[in-house]
């Protein structure tokens, strides 16, 4: 029998290889399984990508500092830190570690311990299973207190004013709204429960204080609407009216005004015997007021007669003036105005529109020999204070030659300054409110003061006609051909704000219609930069068009487009009083709101009884 023994040969190596390799992967298998069990029965911890902070609490776990020095402070490292140093920074801490004080801020540990331990440390480290669900539970206990809080501040807001709300401290009251807890509840108190509607979105408590946020931050409306979460800017507006209606009919009159405080109560509680000691009179009978008129930056006005008579010379801005009236101790005794802010307006002319007019029942308050303390500003009303009894104190003028006071006059100015120095503080108190400290906007202007109406008489040499009776054939033009005639726009922008000005209180232009030529219009324009500066305009027309046209303006007299006192006229004959939407000015009733001192009539000379009846019937008006 032949026998192949390379086959045989080939045959037994390749049944050879079949067991060793089963062999040595059998052998691998277990190897592994083997060590797997050894490096978890044995070590039980597992490799993570984490520096890790030796565990000790004889030493500082950052700097290694030993405790055992009573010079050096510790203090054992929180859950909540070590939770955050795992999730931000990959740093685990051990339980019961401690470190120095100074490694620790308000929010954990330093950025600076932070980055020493990653200098220092390598990011890889063996945790026990043990420690490791630790940790995770840690994580989750302050993930859970988190959550909770978050669920808690969707349900109140952290703008909560309420008495269920949430518990907020007096400086963060005081911060938001320049009152503490106690001020607030005695200010919400006088507020009728009738005053505020409850609804969803406010509490007549929050109503109150959403005001009190805005005078106190001066912030936009925007801002608080985003503070309080209301979705509408004109509902805060709403909020405003509604705080402020209120606080003026119910919390007002009880702690402002002339009407709220008796003389005897100010004598005897509000005046100071420093005053009465310097003023060199100690008549308990007697009242010591102190007047000084402040001011409120406004914003620029697109209405002329506004722009002009509150524009201030002295600040260069358009401003309204309060007057401030205090006690000899600072005591606010009433805040009269705002009053406007031109030329004519200083603190003496404001003071003769508070006396003559009685504003307040200033003069039935006040008794003769009453003291009145101002500064010089006030001194073109003396005489007529005087006139009304009362003991005017002013610092001293120097007369003319005159290179310094006497003993006498600068001691007396001295006591002067001394005492009504509270006026000014009073001010800055004020002033304390941003509201009023920066630039109001106009829409807030008819809050500052009540409503007023200003009258004016005009002297007419034509004769005068409303635009309803006058020129009623006069060319009717659309916008399109107004613009062809001013080559512009800004003519007409111009022409919007004068005849706004000169409307009267039926919403009509008074022109004057020549006599002798019908179809001649003339009307006399406002200037808007100058108060003493008026320009007449002439305006000739026929049925079909305007034939010419001329004003005394320095540019009246162009034959190419038309200065914008022309295209006033023109503009309101052929095109607004068809449309009287485009008249509508809400800045208009922003001058309303502030008091014109000028209006007022001064006693007249009644000792001349055959004086004839244009003497007799003096008519002082507004002009």
């Amino acid at each position: 029998m032949k026998i192949d023994v390379e086959t045989q040969t080939d045959g037994v190596a390749e049944e050879q290889m079949k067991i060793d390799i089963g062999t040595q992967t059998k052998v691998i298998t277990e190897k592994q399984m083997n060590q797997y069990e050894n490096q978890s029965t044995s070590s039980n911890g597992i490799q993570l990508p984490f520096y890790r902070l030796p565990k000790s609490n004889k030493i500082c776990s950052i700097c290694g500092k030993s405790f055992s020095s009573k010079s050096i402070s510790c203090q054992e490292i929180n859950q909540s830190t070590r939770v955050q140093c795992l999730l931000d920074h990959n740093i685990y801490i051990p339980i019961g570690n401690r470190c120095c004080l100074n490694h620790h801020s308000e929010n954990g540990l330093s950025i600076q311990s932070i980055e020493k331990l990653k200098t220092n440390k390598e990011n890889h480290c063996t945790i026990k299973r043990d420690d490791l669900i630790i940790i995770l539970n840690d994580m989750k206990e302050e993930l859970q207190t988190k959550d909770s809080k978050i669920d808690e501040l969707k349900q109140n807001p952290p703008l909560n004013f309420d008495d269920n709300g949430i518990k907020m401290s007096d400086t963060s009251f005081k911060a938001l709204t320049g009152l503490n807890q106690d001020q607030l509840n005695d200010l919400c108190s006088h507020i009728s429960a009738s005053a505020l509607r409850h609804t969803d979105i406010r509490s007549p408590r929050t109503t109150i204080t959403c005001l009190l946020i805005k005078l106190r931050l001066g912030v936009s409306h925007q801002t608080l609407c985003t503070l309080f979460s209301i979705e509408d800017v004109r509902k805060m507006s709403r909020i405003f009216d509604s705080a402020s209606s209120a606080l003026i009919k119910y919390f007002v009159p009880k702690h402002l005004g002339f009407d709220h405080i008796n003389r005897s109560e100010v004598i005897n509680h509000h005046t100071r015997p420093h005053a009465k000691i310097l003023l060199g009179d100690d008549d308990p009978n007697k009242a010591i007021l102190i007047l000084d008129g402040t001011y409120c930056y406004i914003q620029k006005s697109g209405n002329n007669l506004l722009q002009r008579r509150t524009y201030s010379l002295h600040k260069g801005k358009p401003l309204v003036k309060p007057m401030m009236i205090v006690a000899s101790d600072g005591y606010i005794i009433s805040a009269i105005g705002p009053f406007l802010a031109d030329r004519t307006h200083n603190d003496a002319e404001i003071t003769k529109n508070i006396i003559y007019n009685n504003k307040e029942g200033i003069t039935d308050w006040l008794r003769s020999e009453d003291h009145i303390i101002v500064d010089r500003g006030f001194r073109d009303c003396v005489k007529d204070l005087e006139n009304f009894g009362y003991k005017v104190k002013m610092p001293c003028f120097l007369k003319k030659g005159q290179s310094r006071f006497t003993t006498n006059e600068a001691h007396q100015t001295r006591f002067i300054t001394k005492i009504r120095w509270v006026v000014e503080s009073a001010n800055g108190g004020v002033k304390q409110w941003q509201f009023f400290n920066k630039t109001i906007p106009n829409s807030m202007i008819e809050k500052i003061g009540d409503y007023f109406r200003m009258k004016k008489y005009n002297k007419v040499s034509w004769t005068a006609k409303e635009a309803n009776d006058a020129a009623l054939d006069f060319p009717k033009m659309d916008f399109n051909e107004l613009q062809e005639l001013t080559l512009g726009i800004y003519q007409l922008k111009q022409a919007r704000s004068y005849t706004t000005e000169h409307l009267n209180l039926n919403g009509s232009c008074t022109f004057e219609v020549a006599k002798e030529s019908p179809d001649l219009i003339r009307s006399r324009i406002q200037s808007r930069l100058k108060a003493s500066t008026k320009y007449d305009v002439y305006v000739p027309y026929n049925k079909k068009s305007i034939s010419g046209w001329y004003c005394t303006c320095p540019n009246g007299a162009r034959v190419v487009g038309c200065c914008a006192h022309v295209a006033s006229i023109i503009y309101y004959l052929s095109y607004a009083r068809y449309n009287q939407q485009v008249l509508t000015q809400r800045t208009y009733s922003y001058y309303d709101s502030i008091t014109d001192a000028l209006d007022y009539s001064e006693p007249s000379d009644t000792d001349s009884i055959d004086s004839d009846d244009e003497n007799s019937n003096i008519l002082y008006t507004l002009v």
